[in-house]
């Protein structure tokens, strides 16, 4: 009877932390979605055998105050290696994908069809960010999708992994942890600042072990998020197609 009662004790302590966690992580995500200017930057690794590929996203997002005109701009840049592999724009209008290696270039309507253009964007966009850069379509998504739609509080990146939440002694900084795999084979943790009566996310690390065939390979990315008041003359939203550039089919 001890036994029970000290596992059912356990289980309700894991589901309040799980609950505890939802909740912070929802509050994150209100703030975000609140913010017009957010930026995103992401780096990290793919390491297999002896075989090691660096990988980085820089990723902008822009809303304009809400009004019936408003509209969503998105400016994303891929490197891998340190070479420019894909950029991302969404212009207000159009959402763009340029892959400078093959001089290719794609383009959806988001800005003037029927909808909200952030709601749009934050969809549309989520088939441009594959891989490990998901995580930043997820986290737009989350935010901007989820406090347009109402549909509900934030879900783990990770699915079927164990969630909790742990708090310095003043509760100024959280880490929401999520953990999957016996043994544990992917690991997240998200680190937050308490900023009024809500939360504001700062970081959040990542990392998975697993195989490739028959080759161990190990996976870790970091990414860092800011609240902005504007952006450098670098960031403008814009894209045309550059000479000679095609059409992707």
């Amino acid at each position: 009877m001890k036994s029970f009662i000290a596992a059912l004790s356990l289980a309700l302590s894991a589901v309040a932390s799980a609950q505890t966690a939802t909740q912070v992580m929802s509050s994150a995500m209100s703030r975000f979605a609140a913010n017009e200017r957010i930026g995103m930057e992401q780096a990290g690794s793919i390491v297999t055998g002896g075989n090691r590929v660096n990988f980085s996203v820089v990723a902008y997002f822009m809303q304009e105050p809400a009004s019936k005109d408003s509209t969503a701009f998105l400016d994303a840049t891929f490197f891998r290696n340190g070479q420019v592999v894909t950029r991302v724009v969404g212009d207000g209008v159009e959402l763009w994908k340029f892959n400078p290696a093959r001089n290719e270039f794609s383009a959806s309507k988001y800005g003037d069809t029927v909808g909200h253009p952030t709601t749009l964007l934050a969809s549309q966009s989520q088939q441009h960010f594959r891989g490990e850069s998901a995580i930043i379509a997820r986290l737009f998504a989350d935010s901007w999708l989820t406090s347009r739609t109402k549909s509900g509080a934030w879900m783990p990146y990770v699915p079927l992994g164990e969630t909790w939440v742990e708090f310095n002694d003043d509760k100024s900084l959280a880490t929401v942890n999520v953990e999957a795999g016996k043994p544990v084979h992917t690991s997240m943790r998200y680190e937050l600042s308490a900023d009024g009566p809500g939360w504001r996310l700062d970081r959040i690390d990542y990392r998975r072990d697993d195989k490739r065939g028959t080759e161990a390979r190990s996976t870790e990315w970091t990414v860092d998020l800011y609240e902005m008041s504007s952006f450098g003359p670098e960031v403008n939203f814009r894209f045309s197609p550059p000479r000679g550039a095609v059409r992707s089919r």
